[in-house]
């Protein structure tokens, strides 16, 4: 027997109006971006599921979809830098961060941050007040 699905009427709001906008073009040639490292990843594993069933079976794939993306990003005009946070490293797998982390390091001009424990860290509040980064 098929269940009947409960639909939620959209209730327009003039309020709540999201737009996409490509601040790329906008700002690509004088601010520099912090890429929440993170947040990507989960992005990413979310928007390719049907090819990412397991971070640990597949993670050169995942890595792979993530330099795509930034490499985009350069390509579009966007300067970067990746920042893992350390407090977020648990609630995405440990050994991929890890891998990440010394991936980019390692084998790319990247730019990484590794020493802050949030957004919320007093010193990651400094060190963008002192570098200008603004997205």
């Amino acid at each position: 027997m098929e269940e009947d699905k409960l639909e939620v009427p959209r209730i327009p709001n003039p309020i709540v109006n999201p737009n996409y906008m490509d601040i790329c073009w906008e700002f690509a040639d004088s601010e520099i971006f912090l890429v929440d490292a993170q947040a990507l990843i989960q992005l990413l594993h979310e928007e390719n599921k049907e090819t990412i069933q397991d971070f640990g079976v597949n993670s050169l794939h995942l890595v792979y979809l993530i330099e795509r993306f930034l490499h985009a990003f350069k390509d579009r005009g966007g300067d970067f830098t990746l920042v893992f946070f350390s407090d977020k490293r648990l609630r995405t797998n440990p050994l991929l961060t890890d891998i990440l982390i010394h991936h980019f390091k390692m084998n790319t001009s990247v730019s990484v941050i590794t020493e802050f424990s949030s957004p919320f860290d007093l010193e990651f509040e400094t060190y963008v007040l002192k570098e200008s980064e603004y997205f």
